[in-house]
């Protein structure tokens, strides 16, 4: 679970000016390896003049680098509430290093000075020292620099989530999703997921799903092409739209479903051109279970 460094502490002073832009933050430091997540900043009463965004970046104290490139802020934001920013990316936090999340305010920003501020502040496995709030003024290229003042024990409500454990954005996924529009290739999905999702658009090409897979979905429309499905499958659906090609199904499945719609082509079982519209009746033989009506059709694709 993400901690913060806040709980319920709120600002003395909810519309501080200098008239000018300036960047707020805090130095803190985690007690264990972790990830920085989002950032977050408790917004001023009134909007930024012009509806300006507010900017967000984090820093390592040690030698003032910037550790991703700054993100923004919805505008205008929730006025007198913390309001949050995810990180283009998890940033790696190491146990004991000192960071200060940091944001860019065009205009206002909030305050506790004096012996209103938390400072210092403690939760969970961050905490910040005494006068831990910083600021700098704006240099004048728009961007989140690295606070380094400091005045009267100040406080400027800047914080961050930090996750301890593996980087969230690593490890096995519940959903993979594969995407390749080319005009000749294929895309492969091999081994084992809930979910295997693949589409491939192509002039020619294939498509293939390998593996044990609780749900597989091909949709491959092509000039001229093959779509494989191989393995075992709890539903296999296949959809294969063409002037001419093929559709082949390999495998065990509880649930097989094939559907093919061509002006001239097979229908991707018996080898037999699909019958004229409306529906037709028909046999498929030639496999080893009993051979049973089906239905077919032809036509036109709208």
């Amino acid at each position: 679970m993400a901690q913060t460094l806040f709980t319920s502490q709120t600002p003395v002073s909810g519309n501080v000016t200098n008239g000018n832009s300036i960047s707020l933050g805090n130095y803190l430091t985690p007690a264990v390896d972790g990830f920085a997540t989002h950032i977050g900043w408790y917004f001023p009463v009134n909007s930024q003049p012009g509806g300006e965004a507010v900017k967000a970046a984090l820093f390592r104290t040690s030698d003032s680098a910037k550790l991703a490139a700054d993100v923004v802020f919805a505008s205008p934001g929730s006025p007198e509430t913390w309001n949050w920013v995810e990180l283009a990316a998890p940033i790696p936090m190491s146990a004991g290093v000192q960071y200060c999340p940091t944001v860019r305010s065009p205009s206002l920003y909030v305050a506790s000075t004096g012996g209103d501020s938390p400072w210092p502040l403690a939760n969970g496995d961050l905490s910040a020292p005494a006068s831990a709030g910083r600021f700098e003024d704006d240099d004048g290229d728009g961007s989140v620099q690295f606070p380094s003042d400091s005045f009267n024990n100040g406080c400027y409500f800047v914080d961050i989530m930090f996750s301890v454990g593996d980087d969230p954005a690593e490890g096995s996924a519940a959903l993979d999703l594969g995407l390749v529009v080319a005009a000749t290739g294929g895309a492969d999905a091999e081994g084992s997921a809930a979910l295997d999702l693949g589409l491939a658009v192509a002039a020619a090409g294939a498509r293939r799903a390998q593996g044990t897979v609780a749900l597989g979905l091909g949709l491959a429309p092509v000039a001229a092409g093959v779509r494989d499905s191989l393995g075992a499958a709890a539903l296999g659906l296949d959809l294969s739209v063409s002037s001419s090609g093929l559709r082949a199904s390999a495998g065990a499945s509880a649930l097989s479903l094939d559907l093919a719609l061509a002006a001239q082509g097979s229908d991707g079982q018996a080898g037999r051109p699909v019958a004229a519209w409306p529906y037709g009746a028909r046999e498929v033989s030639g496999y080893p279970w009993t051979p049973r009506p089906v239905k077919s059709f032809s036509g036109e694709v709208g």
